[in-house]
Formats: structure tokens, sequence, C-alpha cells
């Protein structure tokens, strides 16, 4: 069973005095910042309480004072031919302060000294509250510039899919020049075809009309010689 952990404000303003923040403290002690920030809060109310009940307790030791003893002093005479009594003579008590003054001094003392320690709290509060105003300064710059990336993103991914698109464009231009490639190899093909077909035909009517030429070259030497 994990024991539970109780920061003391001695401990907390030992802490603070050798310049430890906050998140320091809870992360050494294993607690979190809104756990520190309750102990905070029940020390400065169990302050207020501690000072309220000072303050009554004084009032109330004010309103009842111990009753002062008057001390008597007998002066002692040197003896004279007649004998004479001595005289005792009464030394009166100082008189008590008024209660309205002993109030206030006494109030004066209690609440000086918690003001003291809440000047303590106030100054490491405030070194906390500055450190918090830097880490937050940070924090939107940080989140400023990951808007600026945001936005270059943004911008790349537009370009990403503008180059998508046109590459999508080309591979269907392509898909329809490699169609009319294969369509040109065919008409090729069989242009080759007919032309082979077309050689064969005239190699087949060359043959029967060289020797129909010769025939006729024969016959028109005869026709000469006749004529």
């Amino acid at each position: 069973m994990t024991q539970k952990v109780v920061l003391e404000i001695e401990s907390y303003m030992k802490l603070k005095g050798q310049g430890k923040s906050d998140a320091d403290i809870a992360k050494q002690f294993g607690i979190k910042q809104p756990t520190l920030i309750y102990y905070k809060k029940k020390w400065e109310k169990e302050a207020s309480q501690a000072a309220k009940k000072a303050a009554e307790a004084t009032i109330e030791k004010i309103k009842q004072p111990e009753p002062v003893k008057a001390e008597t002093k007998q002066l002692e005479v040197a003896p004279i031919e007649k004998p004479q009594q001595p005289d005792t003579a009464v030394v009166k008590a100082p008189e008590p302060k008024p209660i309205g003054e002993a109030i206030n001094e006494a109030l004066n003392e209690a609440f000086a000294e918690k003001s003291a320690e809440y000047e303590r709290l106030i100054a490491a509060l405030r070194n906390d509250l500055n450190t918090a105003h830097q880490q937050l300064d940070e924090k939107d710059e940080k989140i400023r510039n990951l808007e600026h990336l945001h936005d270059a993103c943004e911008d790349c991914e537009n370009e990403i899919s503008t180059l998508q698109q046109e590459k999508a464009d080309m591979e269907k231009e392509l898909l329809a020049v490699e169609k009319e490639k294969e369509e040109l190899e065919r008409k090729c093909e069989y242009l080759q075809q007919m032309k082979k077909k077309a050689c064969e035909q005239y190699d087949d009517l060359w043959s029967k009309i060289h020797p129909l030429e010769e025939e006729n070259h024969i016959l028109r030497q005869l026709v000469k010689k006749w004529a």
C-alpha cells in the first residue's frame, strides 16, 4: 500500500528559499500541482485561523488580569532617645495599562508575526506567478510557431493535392497515349502485312508479265523485218 505524502509548510518554505519552483517541489514530493495549490490554500486558511485564535486568547487574557499584590516596605528608623514606632509606608503597585491599549499591542504583535509569514508566502507566490507568466509566454510563442507551421503544412497539403491531381491527369493522358500507340502498332503491323502481300502479288505479276514482255519484244523485231 502506497503511503500518503503530506507536505508541510516548513519544507515548502525551505525549498522555496533554495530557489525551487512549485513544479520542482511537486515533483520532488510526488504530487501534482493542483494538490500543491490545495496545500497552499490550506496553509493560508490555517494561518488566518491561528492568528484569529491568538488574538482572541490575548484579548481574553487581558480582560481577566491577575490581581496585583501591593508591596509594603517597612522603613527602619535609627533609635533615638525617645522610642518611636517605625513608619510603615505602602508602595502602590503600578497601574495596569488600559485594556484597549493592551489589546492593541497584543493584536499588533500577533498580526506582525503573521504578516511576516504572509509576506514570505506572497513573495513565493509572486515568484511562482512570474514563472507561470514566463511559461505561458513561451507556450504562446510555441503555439504561434505551430500555427505558422500548420499554415505551411496546409499550403504543402494543397500543393501535394494539386500535384496528385496533375499526376492523375498525366496518368490518364499516358494511358490514352499507350492505347493510341497500341492502335498505331496494330495499323503498322496491318500495313506491313499488306505491303508483304502486295510485294508477293507484284512478284507474281512480274513473273507473268516478264515472258510476255520478251514475246512482245520478239514480235516487234519480226514486225520490223517484215515491214
